[in-house]
This record gives structure tokens, C-alpha cells and sequence, in this order.
């Protein structure tokens, strides 16, 4: 299945396992994994968790090394596709509503899913996705970048 993820998916796949991988052994566990959907907008249950991890874990050992990870990823690209769960998801990120991810917006999810980010790595990121140098992500860009 990782197979199927182009070489700029499979390099957004390689930065967010290492974003996740909050300990650095190279293994993404359900607990890391649970934070990563809740920034995602999601928010399954312990059940649901251990059931994505099997999915995506040939091993049976219940974590993911960077292969099960890939698998994963690309179960949830193939998800993202709708319209409503693009929504929710930016939802998440867009704390007041008002239609933009803004920095102080982004660096309180990243830091709510245990991520130290830097006022520069935050504008970093922006800067990454915003195509109308506005400063902020609207939901367009938003979803453009889950489109790639």
C-alpha cells in the first residue's frame, strides 16, 4: 500500500512519523498515534486505536515502525478525500472560526499534541502552505495540502 503514495507523500509521511515519533525510537505508538488524530480532528477511543494499529502493524507488537506508519498514512489519505472530513479537520486547526489557521492557532494545536515548535518553525510551515502570502491558511490551501 505504501507503494502507493508518491515521492512527496511518502517525504509528508517521513516528516510526520518523525513529528510523532515523540520519544525518537522509530516506533509510533497508540498513544503518539492517538494525538496525531486528535490534531487530525479525530478522536476514537482506545478500541478504535488498537484496531488502526493492527491494521497497519504486520508485526502484531501493537506500534508502528516507519512501514506500518506508511500504511497508515496512506489509509488516511484515501479517507481525507471527502469534503466533510477535510472540513472537520480544518476545523481543528481553526480555532475561532473565522475561516484561517493562523500562527498562534497552529503552534496551540502543535503544542496541545505535545510538539515544541518555535515561533520560526511555525512560520515555516505557514509559509509552506500559504500561496496567497496572507500570513495564514485558508481552507483552499488547507486543502490543497491534503490533496497532494
Amino acid at each position: 500500500m505504501a507503494d502507493e503514495l508518491n515521492k512527496k507523500q511518502r517525504q509528508e509521511c517521513l516528516e510526520t512519523f518523525h513529528i510523532f515519533d515523540q520519544d525518537r525510537d522509530g516506533i509510533v505508538t497508540t498513544g503518539e498515534l492517538g494525538k496525531m488524530l486528535k490534531a487530525m480532528g479525530f478522536i476514537p477511543t482506545v478500541d478504535e486505536l488498537e484496531e488502526l494499529v493492527s491494521e497497519a502493524d504486520p508485526q502484531g507488537d501493537g506500534s508502528l515502525d516507519i512501514k506500518g506508519f506508511m500504511r497508515l498514512f496512506q489509509m488516511f489519505y484515501n479517507d481525507m478525500k471527502t469534503e466533510d472530513q477535510v472540513k472537520s479537520s480544518f476545523r481543528v486547526y481553526d480555532k475561532n472560526g473565522d475561516g484561517y489557521i493562523t500562527h498562534s492557532e497552529l503552534k496551540f494545536v502543535l503544542q496541545g499534541i505535545g510538539e515544541r515548535v518555535s515561533d520560526e518553525e511555525v512560520e515555516d510551515i505557514i509559509s509552506r502552505v500559504d500561496k496567497d502570502d496572507d500570513g495564514k491558511i485558508n481552507f483552499k490551501e488547507f486543502r490543497a495540502l491534503l490533496e497532494k
